[in-house]
């Protein structure tokens, strides 16, 4: 699979000067922000996000690892995303994939590869934007998550963050 996504990176370039895009969601607990709650560690690569692992640190009542699941799925689909990539069933998520708790959906290897390649080779004019399968430019997720749109608020320090390193760009 990695050979693949290489060889498409190269072939349909999905943003200029970019080609994979390397994000961590995460939630912190509101009562210890130092407390990590739950993580999600994945690439997004035209429009669709690879979720490579997903960590969940607090075991309570209020499902942290559901919470968070949810709250970046409502991201991805408000984002224009056509795919979260989970991976294969495994054996032990099998009850999380079959019922209607994530509404997941098994694709075809080529299904899957109808919609990347789509993601990987239409772009708006600027080519600075990827359109979807629906012919929607997919949002940029940094921005969504810092203007507020997210079900989850960012940290003020995440904020604070990115304004440090757009000062370092400019």
């Amino acid at each position: 699979m990695i050979d693949i996504l290489a060889d498409m990176t190269e072939h349909y370039p999905c943003r200029q000067g970019e080609t994979l895009q390397l994000v961590v969601f995460e939630l912190w607990e509101k009562s210890n922000p130092s407390e990590l709650a739950a993580a999600s560690f994945g690439y997004l690569v035209g429009s669709i996000l690879h979720d490579y692992t997903f960590i969940t640190n607090k075991k309570d009542k209020r499902s942290a690892g559901n919470l968070l699941t949810k709250t970046i799925g409502h991201l991805l689909q408000e984002c224009g995303y056509d795919l979260w990539y989970w991976g294969f069933k495994l054996d032990y998520m099998a009850a999380e994939y079959e019922n209607a708790k994530y509404n997941g959906k098994e694709l075809s290897q080529g299904e899957f590869w109808d919609v990347l390649k789509h993601s990987l080779s239409h772009h708006t004019n600027d080519k600075k934007e990827v359109i979807n399968c629906q012919g929607v430019p997919v949002k940029d997720v940094t921005k969504f998550i810092a203007d507020g749109s997210a079900l989850v608020q960012p940290l003020p320090q995440w904020l604070e963050s990115l304004k440090s390193k757009d000062k370092t760009t400019d």
